[in-house]
């Protein structure tokens, strides 16, 4: 029962990313009253863990192309964090390129 409701809820999930247009990837891990998920960047670096509440999850609805709110304000968060650290981590590269005379 709880590998259906893993796998249900992975799948929209990546139908919300994918309609979001997000440049994030998940994995949702086993369900226990709420879905514990892994954020990921696209390079496959984790951005960060959430325990996904229930009821976005049941209540998201790719039928209806319906998306809560709730869900749909914490993945753009989570992608805006990604873009972040992407951003630092290139800073942080060019700099270190710098001072060893790399251009």
């Amino acid at each position: 029962m709880n590998e259906k409701r893993t796998k249900e809820a992975q799948e929209k999930l990546d139908w919300v990313i994918k309609k979001l247009e997000l440049n994030i990837k998940c994995k949702v891990m086993n369900y226990k009253d709420y879905y514990p998920t892994q954020f990921f960047s696209r390079g496959n670096i984790l951005i960060k863990g959430i325990n996904i509440r229930e009821e976005w999850i049941e209540d998201t609805n790719p039928i209806k192309n319906y998306i809560p709110g709730e869900l749909n304000s914490l993945l753009r968060d989570i992608e805006q964090k990604a873009k972040r650290e992407n951003k630092s981590k290139r800073l942080t590269l060019s700099r270190s390129r710098r001072k060893r005379g790399v251009s």
